[in-house]
């Protein structure tokens, strides 16, 4: 199959986190609802991290000869199949194969945080997503990935409000496939003098092509 599917979602909630700091205590506010807390503070800085742990991403991309479903009539392999894409084809499309193998494996179309500010307005919280490679004895090549905004709001709430929940779109989507690497969205969060924060989760929604 040579398209995508869309739709698919990855959410790291607060038990999951990655946190630098002992200030932000897994809280459970009610049922259901758990999260990071800060609930007395000063003028602070929290990072926290998520990544795709545990979900398979293809390296290479594809192999499109032994990842054929069906094959054809014939017995051989499949590929390469006719006009990639959705049908119906139309004019001349349905003539021209592709000069490639369709992309397979995982690709991020955008990343979240959900948080929820009380008592003070942050100073500043933003979000960003990144691709660390590594290698033997060699330094990590750390590759940030744009996004569309980095910056999210800032102004505090009530709970009877809720919390925040602040998509950014990744600006050139690609599927992940660099061997040996890690993709990470961080929310960095500077809370104001009595701010508070509540940190519910990241996360990623994604397109993927394992047939």
């Amino acid at each position: 199959m040579d398209t995508p599917h869309g739709g698919g979602v990855v959410f790291v909630d607060a038990a999951e986190l990655g946190k630098f700091s002992a200030n932000l205590v897994l809280t459970r506010n009610a049922l259901g609802d758990y999260s990071l807390n800060r609930t007395s503070s000063g003028a602070e800085t929290y990072n926290v991290f998520a990544n795709l742990r545990g979900v398979t991403r293809l390296t290479p991309a594809y192999n499109a000869i032994m990842q054929e479903e069906f094959g054809t009539a014939a017995g051989t392999p499949g590929y390469p199949a006719a006009a990639p894409g959705y049908p119906p084809f139309t004019g001349a499309t349905q003539l021209t194969p592709p000069t490639a193998p369709p992309a397979k494996g995982l690709k991020v179309t955008d990343v979240f945080a959900i948080y929820q500010v009380g008592v003070a307005d942050l100073t500043s919280a933003a979000l960003s997503l990144n691709r660390t490679t590594f290698a033997n004895n060699t330094a990590n090549v750390i590759t940030n990935l744009p996004i569309s905004a980095t910056a999210l709001p800032l102004t505090a709430a009530g709970d009877s409000t809720g919390p925040y929940l602040a998509t950014r779109a990744v600006t050139t989507p690609a599927f992940e496939v660099t061997d040996d690497s890690d993709l990470t969205v961080e929310l960095q969060v500077v809370l104001a003098n009595t701010g508070t924060i509540k940190l519910y989760g990241l996360g990623f929604h994604v397109s993927f092509n394992y047939n």
